[in-house]
């Protein structure tokens, strides 16, 4: 548990959206981990099979709750100004913030994909492993998560204009 307590509890702070439910799913996560150890295989390591749970741990909540689940990235907090060496750029929290809510409006399946890619840096394969899924699937996700992504912040920003 010690060894990836803080990475399963970043994702599910991501996936969930707020520290309430995160704090539910990562109990329930860590309560199946103890219950299935002994069937561990080993033919993951630790960490993925352990966020594999996590991860159908926060499906399972989003069901029984009957919700849909927001992706909040790391970079949701904008930089505090008065801490910010380089300045605070108004035009790159803007970004951030389209690009956050244009996350929160892709289909889960491929918020998860560019969550892992992009924000874990976790390659193709590794990717495919966690989720299961072989390599094509997740370099199609990602194509078309991208593709979703530029057709929101591009309508966005029509809008905005």
């Amino acid at each position: 548990m010690n060894s990836c307590a803080n990475e399963v509890y970043a994702y599910l702070l991501a996936r969930m959206g707020n520290r309430f439910d995160a704090d539910d799913v990562f109990q329930s996560t860590f309560l199946k981990v103890r219950r299935f150890l002994p069937n561990f295989r080993g033919e993951a390591s630790p960490t993925t099979w352990v966020m594999r749970i996590a991860m159908n741990e926060a499906s399972s909540f989003r069901r029984d709750q009957g919700r849909e689940l927001s992706l909040v990235t790391p970079e949701d907090a904008l930089p505090d100004p008065s801490t910010d060496r380089m300045g605070y750029d108004p035009a790159q929290a803007e970004t951030v913030q389209d690009i956050t809510e244009g996350m929160r409006h892709l289909p889960g399946d491929l918020r998860d994909v560019l969550y892992f890619f992009y924000y874990k840096a976790l390659s193709y394969e590794q990717i495919a492993t966690l989720l299961g899924i072989p390599k094509g699937t997740v370099k199609s996700r990602i194509f078309r998560a991208k593709q979703e992504l530029r057709v929101y912040l591009e309508a966005h920003r029509d809008r905005r204009t």
